[in-house]
C-alpha cells in the first residue's frame, strides 16, 4: 500500500529545516563563534628566517611546516626586508608527578615551553614572549610497552599548539611602516 503524504507536510519539512538551521548560526553568532579563516601576515611580507640553536626540534619542525602551509616564505638565511623570528629557548621535559606503591610511575606530566623574539630590521617587532604548555597523563602501571612513542607524540602534539600560538602572535602584528619619507 502507498501512502501519499499532504502537500502541507511536505512544504512545511524544509523550511523548518531552515528555521533550525537560521535559528543555530544566530545561537553561534551570539555566543561569538568565528569559523577559524586563513591567517594573514602583513609584518612578514618579505618572509622569515627562524633562528634556532637547538637545530632541528619538534616546534621548530612544526613551525617550518605551518609557516609554508600558510604561504609565508621561510628563508634559509636573513636578508633584506626579511623578519628574524629567533627561538631563544625552545625545551621539553617530561615529570615524575606520583608514583605507584611499586614504585612505578603513575601520573606523568610533559610540558614544552617556548620563547622567542622578531625583529625586522633594527625594530624589535616582538620583544622576548614566553608560551608554555603542558599534559598531564596518567599511566597504568601495568601497560608500558609503548610509553616512549606516546611521550613523542604528545611532544609532538603540545610543539604543533605552540606553533599555532605563534603563528597567531605573528598574524596580530600590522604590516611594518614604509621605510624612508619625503
Amino acid at each position: 500500500m502507498k501512502m501519499h503524504h499532504a502537500p502541507f507536510i511536505a512544504a512545511r519539512e524544509p523550511a523548518g529545516r531552515v528555521a533550525v538551521a537560521c535559528a543555530l548560526s544566530f545561537m553561534l553568532a551570539a555566543c561569538g563563534f568565528q569559523f577559524q579563516g586563513r591567517l594573514d601576515f602583513p609584518a612578514l611580507a618579505g618572509g622569515v628566517w627562524v633562528q634556532s640553536a637547538q637545530g632541528s626540534t619538534p616546534l621548530r619542525r612544526a613551525l617550518d611546516e605551518q609557516l609554508r602551509l600558510a604561504e609565508v616564505t621561510v628563508h634559509d638565511e636573513p636578508g633584506e626586508g626579511v623578519a628574524i623570528l629567533r627561538l631563544l629557548e625552545d625545551e621539553s621535559e617530561e615529570s615524575l608527578v606520583a608514583i605507584s606503591a611499586n614504585n612505578l610511575p603513575t601520573v606523568t606530566e610533559i610540558s614544552y615551553r617556548v620563547k622567542y623574539t622578531l625583529r625586522l630590521g633594527s625594530e624589535r617587532l616582538i620583544d622576548e614572549r614566553e608560551w608554555e604548555m603542558d599534559h598531564t597523563r596518567v599511566q597504568d602501571e601495568f601497560r608500558v610497552l609503548g610509553m616512549e612513542r606516546e611521550t613523542e607524540v604528545l611532544r609532538d602534539a603540545l610543539a604543533e599548539d605552540l606553533a599555532w600560538q605563534i603563528l597567531r602572535d605573528l598574524a596580530s602584528l600590522p604590516a611594518p611602516a614604509a621605510g624612508g619619507g619625503p
